[in-house]
């Protein structure tokens, strides 16, 4: 017995659904890769993604179901404690993170000259993002945050943020009130990119602007570690993965 199947012998075993391909495209797909949850050990269960014939893109097939998201993303979860109460980055990697944010919302804000509207951080877990918005100079009531896992929420909310409870699929957005929405390794956890995507275009306003990053499944270091262990995968929670041909044609089908 390997050691990963040791790890997660007593984890439990989750009762998967179907996966689909993002852009819909029916065909089964080509098994592309295996792995386990060797993070969290989270599940026993090995999980498998294929990659579309037609398109390209990847997916877990098949995958957890929405009422297991609770089990694979534990109250441990890294996104959830990337900070302290006071905002404080926790951590040499943790400050690094900071950093590196700080010289994206730099990025960000060139986007924005002449824009009125919120700014969103969808998947905001403990609200990290939001705290480097409010360093250089936005608003906190302009600062809102998504998370479905009431620990982030709770969180994010002790910082005084306004955070909606709920997925990017299912959450009440409203319409035109964002100006930003930023989704830093998000729509790689979304069930159904296309109609998530959709839906936050529908909640900007006009001229907004959407950044979103997600691991690249043509780099190298995905083809070197392909079959189990490419970091990518954080295996199960990432239902979707894309090239960025892929990323374009879903982005393209979302009408943004």
């Amino acid at each position: 017995m390997r050691w990963i199947e040791r790890a997660v012998a007593e984890s439990p075993r989750l009762a998967l659904v179907p996966g689909r391909c993002a852009l819909g495209h029916a065909t089964p797909g080509e098994e592309w890769s295996r792995g386990f949850d060797y993070e969290y050990h989270s599940a026993a269960n090995e999980f498998r993604g294929v990659r579309c014939t037609e398109c390209g893109a990847w997916f877990l097939d098949p995958r957890p179901a929405e009422r297991d998201f609770g089990t694979i993303y534990p109250d441990s979860y890294s996104a959830y404690a990337m900070s302290d109460a006071s905002g404080a980055a926790r951590g040499l990697a943790f400050r690094a993170k900071a950093w590196l944010e700080a010289r994206k919302i730099r990025r960000y804000r060139r986007f924005l000259a002449g824009l009125h509207g919120d700014v969103l951080d969808v998947g905001c877990g403990d609200a990290q993002l939001l705290d480097g918005f409010a360093r250089a100079g936005v608003a906190r009531g302009e600062l809102v945050g998504l998370d479905f896992h009431p620990v982030a929420v709770r969180l994010a909310r002790a910082k005084g943020y306004e955070v909606i409870e709920g997925t990017l699929e299912t959450a009440a957005l409203g319409r035109e009130r964002f100006r930003l929405a930023v989704m830093n390794q998000l729509i790689e956890h979304v069930v159904d990119p296309v109609a998530a995507l959709a839906r936050l275009r529908e909640a900007l306003v006009p001229g907004g602007c959407v950044f979103l990053e997600t691991p690249n499944l043509a780099s190298p270091n995905a083809r070197i570690a392909r079959a189990r262990t490419w970091g990518g995968y954080h295996w199960p929670r990432h239902l979707h993965l894309f090239s960025p041909t892929s990323m374009e044609q879903v982005l393209t089908a979302a009408g943004l």
